[in-house]
Parts: C-alpha cells; sequence; structure tokens
C-alpha cells in the first residue's frame, strides 16, 4: 500500500485497457478500510474507500467478478462510483491471490457504458493477466528481502572481528568486510 508505481504493474494496466477495449483498467490492493490502486489507467483517483469498492465483492469469491450493467444490479445501482466519478457501467475484476490463498487486491476493467459479460477467451486473458501481476508482486516482494538480508549481513559484518568474503558464481567477490 502506498507504495510508488511500478513500471512493470503500469505495463499490464495498460495492457488490460487496450486488450478489453476499456477507458479504465486498474490494479488494486485492498486492506480493512480502503482499496489502493497501486496502478491505474484512466483513473484520477488513487484510492477509495473499501466499503464502496466493487473490488471487495471482487474478493468474495474465487474467480472472476463480472457486472455488465452497475445499473441493473441492486449490490452497486445506489454506489457512488456508480452515480458519480468514475461512472462505472460495466466492472469486471479477477482477485490477486497469493500462493498461500490470501486476496490481496484485484485485476480490474470499467466502462461507462454498459457491456456484454465476458466471454471464455476474456476470462483467460484476464485470468492470465492476473497472474502475470502477481509474478510481479512476488519479484518485489523477493527483492525487498534481498534487500534486507543484505543490510543485515553488512551491518553484522562491519562490526565482526572475523574477515567476511561473500562470493558469487557469476561475480566473485561481491563482499567483504574490513576485517
Amino acid at each position: 500500500m502506498n507504495t510508488p508505481p511500478s513500471d512493470a504493474l503500469d505495463r499490464l494496466t495498460m495492457l488490460a485497457a487496450r486488450l478489453f477495449r476499456v477507458p479504465v483498467a486498474f490494479i488494486s490492493l485492498i486492506d480493512s478500510d480502503r482499496q489502493f490502486f497501486k496502478s491505474r489507467h484512466g483513473l484520477s483517483i488513487c484510492e477509495t474507500s473499501r466499503s464502496v469498492a466493487f473490488c471487495r465483492f471482487t474478493l468474495e469469491q474465487a474467480n472472476i467478478l463480472c457486472v455488465p450493467d452497475t445499473r441493473l444490479d441492486a449490490r452497486f445501482s445506489h454506489n457512488p462510483l456508480v452515480l458519480g466519478y468514475p461512472h462505472i457501467r460495466f466492472y469486471a475484476g479477477i482477485p490477486l491471490t497469493t500462493p498461500g490463498g490470501h486476496r490481496i487486491g484485484t485485476v480490474c476493467l470499467i466502462d461507462t457504458q454498459p457491456r456484454a459479460a465476458l466471454n471464455a477467451t476474456d476470462r483467460r486473458h484476464l485470468a492470465a493477466i492476473a497472474s502475470l501481476v502477481m509474478d510481479q508482486l512476488e519479484v518485489h516482494r523477493l527483492e525487498l528481502l534481498r534487500h534486507s538480508s543484505q543490510q543485515r549481513l553488512e551491518a553484522i559484518s562491519s562490526t565482526s572481528s572475523d574477515a567476511i568474503i561473500c562470493t558469487d558464481i557469476r561475480q566473485g567477490v561481491i563482499f567483504w568486510n574490513p576485517a
């Protein structure tokens, strides 16, 4: 939540908007109170309250939620995001699910006009994009872990009286301490 933009996620969001020919596509992360737009195309807001987020309904199921016309769906017809900006009339979203089964956010498609429900091919495409998003989030998580581990090693070894030398198979020596 509240992390800087990611070029890789922004490219996936743009791909989703183009592939599905929608004016709005986004990747959201959701906590107990709000929905944060980690990446967005065609949307000028950065977050919404979880209470009005369509994505909270998406997270309640294991697969894609598709609403061809939000004004005809009792769950959404009085939603401020339907009645006001961004004037959602069509919504399709898929949960972002961790390997441990936690649903942490969504990939969403929005149009200001009603549309037909997603067909089987569209559903496969949206699922593939969600899988790519999760891959990118995992790469980011592993980079943070690596960086944190490297900082701990450097902090410990800088005060050690023993010589510590780190190598890898490709680069040779990658770190050594003053001892």
